[in-house]
């Protein structure tokens, strides 16, 4: 059995970019300072805050005039959750430290109506040995304005777990039994009172991955073993699904080397469509150092065995931007490429390339070789906007910086570089609110 590796996460500064708008985290060893304008339809980021040590949490207000953001970080007194609020010109319109008992990790935060928000986190008590999941409401000044409350079973591990807007002011909730096999999923209301039981809807699988569409239906996806599941949950009726295998590695041979490290599943939806990525990064061997990104993509009614598609992009720093028209806030892209037209373009031998399908064959200059950490837009739309880390040229070196990639009807249909940081950047976030523009 091949071995499946975690990567490490380091300590991180936060930066904004605006257009739209588009949050991420920076390695702190750069410096926090003004980005470069990375693209024409992206402005320069602007630091937010430093010692960021953990995932960033983004909701949106539906006409996209506020931003809300979480994220923890730590100092000499320990660690907290940071809260920014942010108006339509970027400008910060209201802050908080807010604490919580025990070691707190992976903040989460989703819309609940009437100007508060849900804030999700899991948290480990001095001593303890169990993750356990919480909930609280925010006010409009981002302080704890209801009951804390623990929303795991008293006794079970919480692992990965994943939050999702109802389209009602309510949350789904989905997390992984760490020790244990199964995952859990609770759907609460806009108050944060679960509406039913916590279930297990399926007894084997871990990383969950989740999102629901305008009809009040949840897409789940899930790791088990070295294949990718996902099945769908009307919410009315929460109850143990029937799971499609989406993704099996082993049949495509993706995951060829001891060691690598696997990022996902990560679950998209869009008019119809659900998208599955995933990134697969190298420690040895030849390809030692490289990050590819895969995805598969199928209408929600037919989900079905698929051999995932590997995404392209240039590392070039003048990217050849086309104009686009799209529903989003977005007039240019760069369109996706074969590889034959990369090895083309940079005179390369195409016998040394493979099919278009991918492979793990990179020649020097015809793609970025590193592409990871995929964030599905939360939000609806009638594309899908998908951040994520690659490698792109910056003088002699090359470094992670944001690109923003779109698929519709399950066609990837171009990116554009959206942040250019003077220190490496990963760990996106992105989401659209009802006007169409992204942040």
């Amino acid at each position: 059995m091949r071995k499946i590796i975690h990567s490490k996460k380091f300590r991180f500064a936060l930066f904004i970019a605006t257009l739209s708008l588009i949050f991420y985290v920076v390695a702190a060893n750069a410096g926090p300072k003004k980005g470069d304008k990375p693209s024409a339809d992206w402005s320069r980021s602007l630091p937010l805050g430093e010692n960021v040590n953990g995932s960033v949490a983004l909701s949106v207000d539906g006409n996209g005039q506020r931003a809300h953001m979480i994220w923890p970080y730590e100092d000499e007194s320990g660690k907290h959750f940071r809260y920014q609020q942010m108006n339509g010109q970027g400008e910060a319109t209201a802050s908080a430290t807010l604490d919580f008992p025990g070691h707190i990790r992976t903040p989460r935060l989703l819309p609940a109506g009437d100007e508060t928000l849900h804030l999700l986190w899991a948290s480990r008590l001095q001593g303890g040995a169990n993750w356990e999941l919480w909930h609280v409401l925010l006010g409009t000044d981002g302080r704890p304005g209801g009951e804390v409350r623990k929303l795991s079973p008293t006794g079970e591990k919480v692992g990965k777990f994943v939050a999702t807007a109802d389209y009602g002011g309510g949350v789904v909730v989905a997390w992984d039994r760490a020790g244990q096999s199964g995952l859990v999923v609770s759907h609460l209301d806009q108050r944060g009172t679960a509406l039913s039981e916590a279930i297990v809807v399926t007894p084997q699988g871990e990383r969950p991955s989740l999102k629901v569409d305008a009809s009040g239906q949840a897409h789940l996806a899930w790791l088990h073993d070295r294949s990718f599941y996902y099945a769908a949950l009307p919410l009315a009726a929460l109850a143990e699904v029937t799971a499609t295998e989406v993704v099996d590695f082993d049949r495509w041979d993706t995951l060829n080397t001891t060691g690598d490290s696997l990022e996902g599943p990560e679950l998209g939806y869009a008019n119809g469509w659900v998208y599955i990525f995933s990134s697969i990064v190298s420690h040895t061997d030849t390809e030692a150092g490289t990050g590819v990104a895969e995805y598969v993509a199928f209408p929600e009614s037919f989900p079905s065995s698929l051999k995932p598609e590997r995404l392209w992009a240039l590392p070039v720093e003048e990217q050849p931007y086309e104009s686009f028209d799209s529903s989003f806030a977005l007039s240019q892209l760069s369109r996706p490429f074969t590889i034959y037209e990369a090895a083309e373009e940079y005179g390369r031998d195409v016998d040394y390339m493979s099919d278009l399908a991918g492979d793990w064959i990179q020649l020097a200059g015809a793609a970025s070789a590193y592409m990871v950490s995929p964030a599905a837009m939360m939000g609806a739309g009638a594309e899908l906007a998908v951040a994520m880390a690659i490698s792109q040229d910056d003088g002699p070196d090359s470094q992670l910086q944001i690109a923003t990639l779109l698929f519709e009807e399950g066609r990837y249909l171009g990116y554009s570089i959206a942040g250019r940081t003077a220190g490496l950047s990963d760990d996106p976030v992105v989401a659209v609110d009802e006007r169409g523009e992204l942040h």
